[in-house]
């Protein structure tokens, strides 16, 4: 199976994907980055990793967010490995 992967995060209560430099480094709040890897078939973390504070609450959301952009992420990695490799 193929393993896809994404960051999500808080950045001052809200939830959001792929922090850039600036989310990251916000000190007006609380910042939390989530990098995470899923197995598609699956469903399971193969990589769980928090920098940062976080609500119980805040990480579910960001879990979530982050298994339905792997979903999107997955379907175009297939898509491009099987444009690269289809036989003619």
């Amino acid at each position: 199976d193929l393993v896809a992967s994404i960051a999500v995060g808080i950045v001052d209560g809200q939830v959001l994907i792929d922090l850039n430099y600036e989310e990251e480094a916000y000190d007006k709040g609380d910042v939390a980055d989530v990098p995470l890897a899923i197995i598609p078939s699956t469903g399971q973390f193969t990589l769980l990793q928090m920098d940062g504070k976080i609500k119980k609450d805040e990480l579910m959301k960001a879990l979530e967010l982050g298994k339905k952009s792997v979903e999107q992420i997955i379907n175009i990695q297939r898509a491009a490995l099987k444009k690269k490799f289809e036989v003619e």
